[in-house]
């Protein structure tokens, strides 16, 4: 998995991606569900494998089924329950805050959580970028699932239009997230010191994927509501 680290979509609107993705979104509060519906263009990527709900107190429950060691293996490790609760806030307020936003990753036919992915804002190399994160429950990993969610956050984040940089720093020795970066289009900077919430150094992969560089028929259609 990769460390976290979107800004919301701009209130009052409602944004219509050629692949019949919609997001619908509140004036006030976090987005609406984000569904797609249809097969992805970027890279072939099949988004239609999952569904994925704006975090909510509920996903307090998803977030300690991510903590565990295995799942945290790249990423410092487990992190206490004070820490997870202040992590667990922090995700609830990205979109009040206008920073981020976080997202469970769900089946959907049964709506099951399996998994988080998000992006939210950060000062990197004297500018402000965004940086994603995701993870994805053991049982459901390897089945495509972690791309079709990460591919549906970078469509979110770029209709956002603030930021022109999406970042990720997957630690150098997890092969999955680095193929992950590779298929989703993220080019690589190269090696780099990546500084952990909690203090601790990893030693990491700079992605970065150029949001208005995506293309015309990926790229959102703004209609009013």
């Amino acid at each position: 998995m990769a460390p976290f680290g979107c800004s919301p979509t701009p209130p009052a609107t409602r944004f219509v991606w050629s692949s019949d993705l919609c997001t619908d979104v509140p004036r006030r509060g976090r987005p609406s569900r984000l569904r797609e519906a249809a097969r992805g263009r970027r890279k072939g990527v099949d988004v239609s494998l999952v569904v994925l709900e704006p975090w909510s107190e509920a996903d307090l429950k998803l977030l300690r089924q991510i903590n565990t060691p295995p799942m945290r293996k790249h990423t410092g490790g487990p992190e206490t329950d004070e820490q997870l609760l202040v992590r667990h806030r922090r995700y609830l307020a990205f979109p009040v805050a206008g920073t981020g936003c976080m997202f469970s990753i769900r089946l959907p036919t049964s709506g099951r959580p399996i998994g988080s992915v998000g992006y939210a804002e950060r000062g990197w190399r004297g500018e402000q970028v965004y940086e994603m994160g995701w993870n994805v429950l053991p049982d459901f990993q390897g089945q495509g699932y972690a791309t079709a969610a990460v591919a549906a956050a970078v469509r979110h984040a770029a209709a956002s239009g603030r930021l022109r940089w999406l970042h990720a720093y997957p630690s150098v020795d997890n092969p999955a997230s680095n193929a992950l970066c590779r298929r989703i289009g993220f080019g690589l900077v190269g090696e780099c010191d990546f500084e952990l919430p909690r203090g601790q150094h990893l030693r990491s992969n700079e992605w970065r994927l150029d949001l208005p560089r995506l293309t015309a028929t990926d790229r959102p259609a703004k209609r009013d509501q």
